[in-house]
Order: C-alpha cells, then sequence, then structure tokens
C-alpha cells in the first residue's frame, strides 16, 4: 500500500510525462494545447482525464448546477453519440455522476481498463491511450462546442 505522499509522487509523474509526450502536439486548429488542462471553452463543461489502479478515462464532464441545463447539455451531446463513438470508441454515458466534491454532474467517458497507475509498466499504453483519445477529441470538440454555446 503507497503512502499518501508516494501516490502524489507517482501521479506527479505520470502526469508530467504525459504532459511531456503531448508537448510538440499542437491541436486540430494548430493551437498549442496544454493537454492535461484541456479548455472546454464551455462554461460548466471540463475534459478531463483520469488514472488510477484500475485504468485511465478522458471524460467529458457537465458540472452544470442547474439540473436541467446538465441533462440538456447531455441530452445534445447524446445526439451526437455516433461522432463521438467514432471519435473514441465505446463510452460510458452517466447522466448522474457522483463528483469526488460530493457535487453530482453528468460524464461522458472513455474508458481503458485493466492496467493501473502504480505500475510503471502499464504508463505507455495508458498515455497512447490518452493521447489518441485528446487527439480524436480535439478534431471534433469544435463542432461539438458550437452546439453546446
Amino acid at each position: 500500500m503507497l503512502s499518501k505522499e508516494e501516490r502524489r509522487e507517482l501521479n506527479t509523474r505520470f502526469w508530467t510525462r504525459f504532459n511531456d509526450m503531448m508537448s510538440g502536439v499542437r491541436s486540430s486548429e494548430g493551437r498549442k494545447v496544454n493537454w492535461v488542462n484541456y479548455d472546454s471553452g464551455i462554461k460548466d463543461v471540463f475534459i478531463r482525464m483520469e488514472a488510477d489502479e484500475e485504468g485511465c478515462r478522458l471524460c467529458i464532464d457537465i458540472q452544470h448546477k442547474d439540473k436541467e441545463m446538465r441533462e440538456l447539455y447531455f441530452e445534445t451531446l447524446r445526439t451526437y453519440v455516433n461522432i463521438l463513438k467514432d471519435a473514441l470508441g465505446e463510452l460510458n454515458w452517466e447522466k448522474e455522476h457522483r463528483l469526488p466534491s460530493g457535487f453530482f454532474g453528468s460524464r461522458i467517458s472513455a474508458e481503458m481498463t485493466g492496467y493501473s497507475i502504480h505500475n510503471e509498466i502499464d504508463w505507455n499504453p495508458m498515455h497512447r491511450f490518452m493521447k489518441q483519445k485528446c487527439i480524436r477529441l480535439d478534431e471534433i470538440w469544435g463542432t461539438l462546442r458550437d452546439v453546446l454555446e
């Protein structure tokens, strides 16, 4: 079992290595991008990456405080399921997702399981998965952003 400090250090190394791998990758529009903190361009919609002992995932988190607006965003994105699926593969659609803060939001995610951030041997396939998903999401995000605005 890792201590809190060891987990923090491992997490920092994992994301630093991913950030280094992505440093030369530009957006589909040719812009320099901070991939780890990808800006969705939409208030209350966040693009997040997670890695843990179960695997890794790229998430579209909808955190609008107004439940009806959150559901509207979610259902709007659901109408683009084929575009999202073509870009990201199989998706998990969670209309009600509990965030670590205790707040509820909606989440759409692409996930790769069977790998662990605790095993450095797993980092390369996890990084490749997230790189591919980030680039593919970026290619379609402009269209989706316009629809949600």
